[in-house]
């Protein structure tokens, strides 16, 4: 099945991929995404692992009633969520070679 030298290669790959998947982690909590709503009335900056650092919202929003505030918003944190998501998916794949895409939560 394996011989000597294939195993340790493959350990030796198994080994890279999971340094290379500790650095992405560690480059998530450092990286900052910066997304605006589309309305342009809601900044947010976000890091990799969707913790929230900066939320500037736009004096304008708030002379609309509160239904409409919320729902911006969501739909702020929502898009942001996603361009973090779609960031973190990209990163682990180049971490992982792309021979894990699908790697829960990411």
């Amino acid at each position: 099945m394996f011989n000597k030298g294939n195993m340790s290669k493959l350990l030796k790959q198994a080994q890279a991929m999971k340094d290379n998947m500790q650095k992405a982690q560690d480059d998530l909590k450092n990286m900052r995404i910066e997304s605006v709503s589309n309305d342009k009335l809601i900044k947010i900056i976000m890091d990799g692992n969707k913790n929230i650092h900066s939320l500037t919202i736009d004096q304008d929003l708030f002379d609309e009633d509160k239904d409409f505030i919320e729902d911006v918003i969501i739909a702020a944190l929502n898009k942001s969520m996603s361009e973090v998501d779609s960031e973190a998916k990209q990163k682990m794949k180049d971490a992982t070679g792309g021979m894990m895409p699908n790697i829960p939560g990411f």
